[in-house]
């Protein structure tokens, strides 16, 4: 059985995540990391005994020539390092979000294309046995025929939260039943429909933000609706996530309190009391990847899943399962909403405009790019929610 070799390129938390994984799985190597900070790089190869260590990509992927190339960097550089590794012949796992605007994509997928390599978006939350196991009885039609997807994300700001976490969510749902073709979105901030005065900077790099609370509903291809609720509430918690699956003929949902699980009602319909869920089992070989028992304590984390579908997926000749083009439609979902709130309109999928929405509406308004805001989401959320503009009106102080 093959080893694929893999390299890393950004040892900051996330990249020491997928580091982990990594070496936990039997069928893959760690051939070599790459950072511009020293003390990173060699905290990161000392952890994992990893000696082929480097500052420069395009020379660590001449020398160990590996498979796969994860990048799990700083979001405004997704864009320029997957272009880059892909055209240099490797398969690409680049963190999410995949870019900060549309245009970016572009250059991505254009690169992808020309490359026939894979370019899968880091979306971890998809690809997990019970996020398998859901998907694959949806598509056996164990519900009968999907008619709605219902999410309800974690508690972060309403326009921040939608790419930072809700893009795990999205991605699974494209990857059960299938990309939008249109969405319209609804944004409300302190209690009023917000404006382009409350557009801000977001945390982390992330680009342009806006919306405390923020209501998708999209039109997926297939005829079915997606309902998408990102409202912000003081404490974030992932246990507290909704993801449904109506069908014709019952309804899946998972849970995300730790271990995950997937549950099932034989009716479509909703009722506090009379609605009956019962757990779906899985097997072990379910719960199983790469030698590691879903529900074993030792195991922690969803970046092992992760990485034992790239295992699958190339020892079976097919794209990872979480491919390009969920990255491409998770993208576009996210943008549309933005979009149709700010033009107050339903925004047809692909967009034509290819610019950040955001970016679109601060020109229109004749407003200025918002200036820097704090980088971390603690001091930034403190900050966002103390703007004049985003408090109550009985709050606003003259």
């Amino acid at each position: 059985m093959r080893t694929y070799r893999v390299a890393l390129l950004g040892c900051r938390s996330r990249g020491t995540s997928q580091a982990k994984a990594i070496v936990q799985h039997p069928r893959m190597e760690l051939v070599g990391v790459c950072d511009l900070l020293p003390e990173r790089l060699n905290a990161l190869g000392d952890r994992f005994g990893v000696a082929a260590r480097y500052t420069d990509f395009e020379q660590m992927l001449r020398e160990q020539q590996p498979d796969i190339v994860n990048i799990p960097t700083a979001t405004k550089f997704h864009a320029p390092l997957a272009t880059a590794v892909l055209r240099l012949g490797h398969h690409v796992d680049v963190e999410k979000p995949l870019t900060l605007t549309l245009a970016e994509l572009d250059q991505v997928m254009t690169a992808q294309r020309e490359s026939g390599k894979q370019l899968v978006p880091h979306h971890q939350a998809a690809v997990h046995p019970p996020a398998k196991k859901l998907r694959e009885l949806v598509k056996q039609g164990f519900i009968g025929e999907p008619q709605a997807v219902r999410l309800r994300n974690k508690g972060y700001y309403g326009g921040y939260g939608i790419i930072h976490q809700g893009c795990h969510a999205l991605a699974l749902a494209i990857s059960v039943v299938g990309p939008a073709r249109a969405v319209s979105a609804h944004m409300v901030t302190a209690g009023r429909p917000t404006t382009v005065d409350d557009v801000y900077q977001g945390p982390y790099g992330y680009g342009l933000v806006a919306g405390q609370h923020m209501t998708c509903l999209y039109e997926l291809q297939n005829g079915a609706y997606l309902l998408n609720e990102e409202h912000y509430r003081p404490e974030v918690d992932s246990s507290t996530i909704r993801f449904e699956v109506v069908g014709t003929e019952g309804a899946l949902a998972l849970d995300h309190a730790i271990p995950e699980k997937v549950y099932y009602s034989n009716s479509p319909h909703w009722h506090p009391v009379r609605t009956e869920w019962s757990e779906v089992p899985l097997s072990k070989e379910e719960r199983a990847a790469g030698g590691y028992d879903f529900l074993d304590p030792a195991v922690k984390g969803m970046d092992l899943w992760m990485a034992d579908e790239w295992v699958q997926a190339l020892d079976e000749g097919r794209d990872h399962v979480i491919n390009a083009s969920v990255g491409v439609s998770t993208m576009e979902m996210i943008h549309g909403a933005y979009a149709s709130h700010a033009e107050g309109r339903r925004i047809d999928l692909p967009q034509a405009s290819r610019d950040h929405p955001f970016e679109r509406w601060l020109a229109r308004e004749g407003r200025p790019t918002p200036p820097p805001a704090p980088p971390g989401y603690g001091d930034w959320i403190a900050w966002a929610l103390a703007q004049p503009q985003n408090q109550p009106p009985a709050l606003v102080r003259s």
